[in-house]
């Protein structure tokens, strides 16, 4: 199906993305600590751009995890029916829609907040609202193709019950 694929090309590029915001991550802390030992001049602000690295990385991602139903999970229910084990997936899967979907309405209304204050970091002067944007777009992207998967029953949609690691 078109949509599909549009879809995983669109989870595509965020995981792409995710992955340059680590590689990133990775250069500034290795130039930080390089300047900090041997000239004894850590990078400034390096701190600051790791943690919004950090949170864009996570929600970057965010998307193909969905799609891969890679989230962290605990089963608890293993003792019931494989009827009623099935019937909870679907009902998580659902779930897991509407709470991206409320993420990213909340995420939305903040960077317009963070927008109106102004609000940036103090050291590097990187403004917080397209960050808070960023973010809910990818839970937005998250939530909306987890629903769609739902409706159109693509099977990926729903967790499957894996083999647990001892």
């Amino acid at each position: 199906m078109r949509l599909l694929k549009l879809m995983r090309r669109v989870e595509r590029v965020f995981l792409f993305l995710a992955a340059l915001i680590l590689v990133a991550m990775a250069g500034i802390t290795f130039v930080d600590v390089l300047g900090r030992y041997l000239f004894n001049r850590p990078l400034g602000g390096a701190f600051g751009l790791v943690a919004i690295g950090m949170a864009l990385m996570i929600f970057a991602a965010l998307p193909e995890v969905t799609a891969r139903n890679e989230h962290v999970a605990v089963s608890l229910v293993n003792f019931l029916p494989d009827v009623v084990q099935a019937v909870l997936r679907i009902v998580m899967a659902i779930v897991t829609a509407l709470a991206f979907c409320v993420l990213a309405w909340r995420f939305f209304e903040h960077a317009a907040r963070l927008a109106s204050y102004g609000d940036y970091a103090m050291y590097t002067g990187i403004p917080y609202a397209p960050v808070a944007g960023f973010m809910a777009v990818a839970a937005g992207i998250a939530g909306v193709f987890r629903a769609i998967r739902i409706v159109l029953g693509d099977t990926d949609a729903v967790p499957s019950q894996r083999e647990e690691v001892a």
